[in-house]
C-alpha cells in the first residue's frame, strides 16, 4: 500500500468532563472514499476540523504528507463579501482556462458565476464552498454534510465528481443513499475511539451491532464483578488493611 496522505495517532480531545476522542488512530490514503459515522454529539465535526488543521488535540500527533493539499467543507462555511462567485471558486489558481470549469460547476449548482458573494443564503454559501472544494482537486477532501440544500440531480452529479477524485475523501452525511453510492469504507466514531471497516456501507449495521453485543457482554461481566467487590468492601474491609486499600483502588478503577 502507498504511504498515507494524512495520519493521526493516539489523538485525544478533552472537553473537561469527558474525552470526545481518546487514543484515536486514523490514516487516509489516495483512493479512500470513507464515510465517517457516529451518533450526534460523538465528535464527527470536531474530528473533521482537527484533520483540516482547524482544531487542536490535547494529546497525540497529526502528520500530513509534504506538499499534500487539503480542502474542507464545514457545516457552516464562511466566505468573504465583495467577490464574484467565480473569483471565490478560482482564488489562487493561475491557469487561464480555469474560469470555464468554475463557471460550469457554479451553473450546475444553480448559481450565476458573475453574482457577488454579498447576501448569499446559507444554502448558496454551502454550494459555493463545495464548488471551491471540488474545483481545487485536493489530495485530501473533507466534506461535512455536503448534500444539505442540494436537489437530487445535483447530488447525483456530485457523486460522479467524487468518484473521479483520485485523492482521499472523508464524508459526514445523514444521506444514506449518498454514502451507499459513494463509499468504499467506514470510519465509526464510537465511545471516543475510531474503528475502520473497508467495504459497502450497507454492511455497517451488522458490523457495528456485533461490536456493541460484544461490549455489552464485557460490561455485564464487569457490572457483576463491581457488585461483588462492592459487597466485599461493605462487609470485610478491616482485616489486612494495606492489601484491602489496593483492592479498593482497583474497584474505583472498574467503576470509572
Amino acid at each position: 500500500m502507498a504511504p498515507p496522505l494524512l495520519t493521526i495517532a493516539d489523538a485525544g480531545v478533552n472537553l473537561g468532563d469527558r474525552w470526545l476522542l481518546r487514543d484515536a488512530d486514523l490514516s487516509l490514503h489516495a483512493g479512500d472514499r470513507l464515510a465517517l459515522v457516529g451518533p450526534n454529539g460523538a465528535g464527527k465535526s470536531t474530528l473533521m476540523k482537527l484533520l483540516a488543521g482547524q482544531g487542536e488535540m490535547d494529546e497525540g500527533t497529526l502528520w500530513m504528507s509534504p506538499g499534500a493539499e487539503i480542502a474542507y467543507l464545514p457545516q457552516a462555511p464562511q466566505i468573504p463579501p465583495g467577490m464574484s462567485l467565480r473569483a471565490l471558486v478560482t482564488a489562487g489558481m493561475e491557469d487561464a482556462k480555469i474560469g470555464h470549469k468554475a463557471d460550469a460547476m457554479l451553473m450546475r449548482m444553480g448559481l450565476d458565476p458573475l453574482r457577488m458573494s454579498d447576501g448569499l443564503s446559507g444554502g448558496e454559501t454551502r454550494r459555493v464552498s463545495l464548488a471551491r472544494a471540488l474545483y481545487t482537486e485536493p489530495d485530501i477532501l473533507l466534506l461535512d454534510e455536503p448534500t444539505n440544500h442540494m436537489d437530487l440531480p445535483t447530488i447525483e452529479w456530485m457523486e460522479d465528481m467524487l468518484r473521479q477524485h483520485h485523492g482521499a475523501l472523508l464524508v459526514v452525511s445523514h444521506d444514506r443513499a449518498f454514502l451507499r453510492n459513494l463509499g468504499t469504507g467506514i470510519i465509526w466514531l464510537h465511545n471516543s475511539k475510531l474503528r475502520r471497516r473497508d467495504g459497502h456501507f450497507d454492511e455497517f449495521e451488522a458490523w457495528s451491532d456485533g461490536i456493541l453485543a460484544d461490549e455489552a457482554v464485557v460490561l455485564h461481566k464487569m457490572d457483576r464483578r463491581i457488585a461483588s467487590e462492592t459487597k466485599w468492601a461493605r462487609e470485610g474491609i478491616s482485616a489486612r488493611r494495606k492489601r484491602n486499600q489496593g483492592r479498593l483502588r482497583e474497584l474505583a478503577g472498574m467503576r470509572r
